[in-house]
């Protein structure tokens, strides 16, 4: 391997030098990223090959990363014989593409499950796809980290805008969702873009697919089946590029069944369905996910290691969570912050409500599910929205659900 060599050290001489002139292969440290190497990246880190030495281990980063185009993330203490391999693999592509090993190997859901594992592999065969994607899944399995997974290895320029459909009244929620016109309603000084038109060339997110209002669901088959929007008060329709990712922790097909969801509309979303696995049906990927974010809180919090027993990781093991892969990340920061045992809370959590169990010995998932909403809403002085602050879920979410069981909690 032959050529010439540029070697410089300061950040503004980089982007002097990446501003003027095109290079066959860029070898960056992260250490010297500022704002300005920053945007050269997010422009042309696609266009020519990128190796980046960093460190990190923060995911959020590492998917920026991966979106600004980065051929490959190399650590720092690499071998020469490590780095001219990454070279020849990088520079023998017709063109430079985002690493997909990198964000296999360094995505938060770490584990060996194969359920997991199938549905990595799904992701990496539909990313380049322009199709719908339905994301299903339990509160906290990580349906967003996923989209946002699907979006990185996708390649598009634009943004992924991500919009929670539980969260906003029908009629601020379709102002976001398609923007509006000057003059379409009180307030409505100027136009504005709504979420659609600003994910254009990129990836829209609607989390909580299920709670979006039945006034609205017409319009949303319409965005899926012509690709086109009406912004609130006009009557010009605007074309839209976004490729749409849903996600819900609902079953929408009970739902179609019972008339409270489009069957039209959730047959346009489901043409690529994916379903995420609970953290009950993976609990052997429980130890690597506990090391896995203590390693990372305590980088985040500044905090040293602890040492973890075997006793606490089967405590861990043996619990529902149902708030999945979110609640035990939560409950491990909370253990760190106030320094009380890992397993402290979680065996209580196991032994409560004797009185349901089955002759098993085992609670029924509805029956902790119950449970677990009771004692937030208990801890929360039956204020809903902390109630379903602390359990992950939208305030919409958690008074459907008592309204199901509003016989037993009344």
């Amino acid at each position: 391997m032959g050529g010439l060599i540029e070697i410089v050290t300061r950040s503004s001489t980089a982007s002097s030098r990446l501003l003027n002139n095109r290079y066959d292969i860029i070898l960056l440290a992260e250490s010297i990223i500022d704002n300005l190497l920053n945007s050269w990246l997010q422009k042309n880190g696609r266009q020519q090959p990128v190796l980046l030495f960093s460190d990190s281990h923060e995911p959020e980063k590492l998917l920026e990363w991966i979106h600004c185009g980065i051929a490959d993330l190399l650590s720092p203490s690499l071998s020469s014989e490590q780095l001219h391999q990454a070279i020849v693999e990088v520079t023998s592509q017709e063109k430079p593409q985002p690493s997909r090993k990198i964000i296999r190997d360094n995505h938060p859901f770490y584990g060996d499950n194969p359920h997991i594992q199938a549905l990595l592999d799904q992701i990496d065969k539909i990313s380049l796809r322009s199709s719908p994607v339905l994301l299903e899944g339990e509160t906290g399995t990580g349906k967003s980290f996923f989209a946002r997974r699907i979006h990185t290895l996708s390649g598009r320029k634009g943004r992924l805008v991500s919009i929670n459909c539980a969260t906003l009244s029908p009629n601020l929620l379709e102002s976001e969702l398609f923007g509006h016109i000057r003059g379409a309603f009180t307030g409505a000084e100027t136009a504005r873009p709504g979420l659609a038109a600003s994910a254009e060339n990129g990836t829209l997110f609607l989390d909580e697919i299920g709670e979006l209002p039945a006034e609205l669901q017409p319009k949303l088959l319409q965005l899926l089946e012509d690709k086109m929007i009406r912004p609130v008060g006009s009557d010009i329709e605007q074309p839209i590029t976004a490729r749409i990712v849903a996600a819900t922790n609902c079953n929408l097909k009970k739902q179609v069944k019972e008339g409270k969801f489009r069957a039209d509309l959730y047959y346009r979303l489901n043409v690529i369905p994916l379903k995420i696995p609970s953290l009950r049906s993976r609990a052997d990927d429980i130890p690597g996910l506990v090391r896995n974010f203590i390693e990372e809180l305590c980088e985040e919090h500044t905090l040293s290691l602890p040492t973890i027993s075997k006793e606490t990781i089967t405590v861990l093991k043996n619990s529902p969570w149902l708030g999945n892969v979110r609640e035990l990340r939560n409950h491990l920061e909370r253990a760190l912050l106030l320094s009380f045992p890992f397993e402290q809370g979680i065996e209580a959590t196991e032994r409560k409500s004797p009185e349901t169990a089955t002759g098993s010995g085992w609670l029924r998932l509805e029956e902790h599910e119950k449970a677990h909403i009771l004692r937030a809403l208990d801890k929360s002085a039956g204020n809903k929205s902390q109630a379903a602050l602390l359990l992950g879920i939208s305030r919409r979410t958690l008074e459907r659900k008592l309204k199901r069981w509003e016989s037993e909690v009344a």
